[in-house]
C-alpha cells in the first residue's frame, strides 16, 4: 500500500537577480562586483575572470569634439563614481567587439567601430587626469597583442622550442584515456587548445611553449590560465618566469589534476625584458597528454603601475594597492573545479 505522495522542490530552479553591487555569473550565480578579475575562479565557471582589461593599455590623452564627427562617437556607460573605471569601459568595449576605448570627464566611457584608427584624429590633448580623461578629451585604451591566447585562430605569440613539440589540437586525444574531450574556449570537439602529446615522446623528455618577450611589465603584472592534466601517466606542468635577472619557477603541477580543466593564477610582478615559460614533463606511460588553452596577461603593460586591483584596497599604498586579503599572502593563486 501507498498513501501521502507529496513532491517538494520538484520545479526548475529559478536563478537569482543579481543586485547592482553584484556581477552574474555565465552559469547565473551572483558573486560581489569587487571579486571580478581578481585571479580567483570565484563564480566557479571562469566567467568573472574573462574579458578584463588586461588587454586594454593607456596610449594616451586625445582631444575630442562632440557630435557626429566625434572621434569615439558612442557613450557605453558612465563610471565617473567607479576607481575601476577602465574595467567597466574594457568588459563593454569587448561586449560590443570593438578595439580602443576612451574615458572621458572622470570616467565616461566611449568608443565606437573605428575607435582604434580615429581616436588621434583631433590631435593631443593635456586636459586627461589619473587615466579618466577630462574635458573634451579621452584617456584612450588600446587592446594590444600582448600574448593571451585561446588559440581558435593560431598559436598567437607562443612557441614550441624544444623536439617534444606542443601541437595546436581540437578533439580528444590518442589514446583516449588521457587528455581533454573538448577545448576549454568554446566546450566543444571542434574548439582548439595546446596539447603535449605523451605518445610523441618518451618518460622524462621535456616540452616547452615560450612567450615572446614581454619587454618592461607593470607591478600588477599576472598570467591566468586552464590546464587539462588527466591520466595514469601525467609528469608535470611548470610555468617560469624569465628576465635580466634570471629564471624562476611560478607554478607547478605535479601529477594527474583530476577530470575537466583547472584554473590557475599567477602574479608575476614587475620584470625587464621578460617571458613566460610552460615546461611540461612526460610521465611514466603514454597516458599523461598535458593541455592548456585560454592564457591571459593581465595588467602587464609598464603603463599599469596606476591601476588598482577590484576590491577593498590595502593601507599604506603608493599607487598600486591590493586587497587586503592578498597581503601576506603566497604569489599564487589557484581554484579547481
Amino acid at each position: 500500500a501507498l498513501d501521502d505522495i507529496e513532491f517538494r522542490d520538484c520545479g526548475l530552479e529559478e536563478l537569482p537577480v543579481c543586485n547592482s553591487a553584484e556581477f552574474t555569473c555565465k552559469n547565473g550565480r551572483c558573486i560581489n562586483a569587487e571579486d571580478v578579475c581578481d585571479l580567483v575562479d570565484n563564480c566557479w565557471d571562469g566567467s568573472d575572470e574573462n574579458d578584463c582589461d588586461q588587454h586594454a593599455v593607456n596610449i594616451g590623452c586625445y582631444y575630442e569634439v562632440p557630435g557626429n564627427t566625434a572621434a569615439l562617437p558612442e557613450k557605453l556607460g558612465d563610471f565617473t563614481n567607479q576607481h575601476n573605471a577602465s574595467l567597466a569601459c574594457a568588459r563593454l568595449t569587448l561586449q560590443k567587439g570593438y578595439q580602443a576605448f576612451g574615458l572621458q570627464n572622470g570616467g565616461v566611457c566611449y568608443s565606437g567601430p573605428n575607435a582604434h584608427l580615429d581616436y588621434a584624429k583631433f590631435g593631443v590633448s593635456y586636459a586627461c587626469v589619473n587615466g579618466k580623461g577630462g574635458y573634451h578629451a579621452n584617456d584612450v585604451y588600446m587592446f594590444g597583442q600582448d600574448g593571451s591566447c585561446n588559440f581558435e585562430h593560431g598559436t598567437c605569440v607562443w612557441n614550441s622550442t624544444t623536439d617534444l613539440v606542443w601541437v595546436r589540437h581540437h578533439g580528444p586525444s590518442n589514446p583516449p584515456y588521457t587528455g581533454p574531450p573538448t577545448d576549454h574556449t568554446l566546450g566543444s570537439a571542434a574548439g582548439f587548445y595546446m596539447l603535449l602529446n605523451s605518445s610523441a615522446g618518451t618518460p622524462g623528455q621535456v616540452g616547452i611553449l615560450q612567450s615572446h618577450n614581454l619587454a618592461t611589465t607593470g607591478p600588477l603584472c599576472a598570467v591566468s590560465f586552464w590546464y587539462n592534466m588527466k591520466g595514469s601517466g601525467i609528469g608535470k606542468l611548470q610555468v617560469y618566469v624569465t628576465d635580466d635577472a634570471g629564471q624562476a619557477e611560478l607554478w607547478s603541477q605535479d601529477g594527474p589534476s583530476g577530470n575537466g580543466w583547472r584554473y590557475a593564477g599567477i602574479f608575476v610582478g614587475e620584470k625587464h625584458e621578460a617571458n613566460i615559460t610552460f615546461v611540461g614533463t612526460l610521465g611514466s606511460n603514454s597516458n599523461g597528454d598535458i593541455a592548456l588553452d585560454d592564457i591571459h596577461f593581465s595588467r602587464c603593460g609598464a603603463e599599469a603601475t596606476n591601476l588598482y586591483l577590484l576590491g577593498e584596497q590595502g593601507e599604506d599604498c603608493d599607487e598600486v594597492c591590493a586587497k587586503k586579503s592578498m597581503l601576506c599572502s603566497d604569489n599564487i593563486v589557484t581554484n579547481n573545479k
